[in-house]
């Protein structure tokens, strides 16, 4: 995974979309804010992530494999820190594309929720998927 935390360092407003985004050829990262600055708290949660995004992306990718009873290789292409549809119930979310001919068109979001913005949560846990298509 090429994605690192001098990335965060590149964010960009976009006007358009309402939200801060650092975009790449592999993964782009969205965080929530103003037009003024990124949101304090999500940032933070960025950093923290981001710093073992491996972890993370592994933790996505056995939640997706348990569920969905398959495996593969798997290719994440988004990570959304507070700009998700239902922010009260999960901090960020990974988006995936699957390398299969089955799968064409197909992506797939699992949810989390962090105890860095919620501590009463005993650690981050993927608690969501969403299937989805282009």
């Amino acid at each position: 995974m090429d994605l690192s935390l001098q990335d965060l360092d590149e964010i960009l407003y976009n006007n358009m979309k309402k939200r801060w985004q650092f975009t790449d050829g592999d993964c782009d990262i969205l965080v929530r804010g103003d037009s003024v600055l990124p949101n304090i708290k999500y940032l933070e949660l960025a950093r923290v992530i981001i710093s073992d995004i491996d972890m993370y992306k592994n933790m996505a990718i056995d939640f997706m494999e348990t569920f969905l009873n398959i495996s593969g290789k798997w290719y994440l292409f988004e990570t959304n820190f507070g700009c998700i549809i239902n922010e009260n119930k999960y901090e960020f979310s990974m988006t995936f594309s699957y390398e299969d001919d089955k799968y064409v068109n197909t992506y797939f979001v699992v949810y989390f929720r962090s105890q860095i913005i919620e501590p009463r949560y005993k650690g981050t846990k993927a608690v969501g998927l969403e299937i989805g298509f282009y």
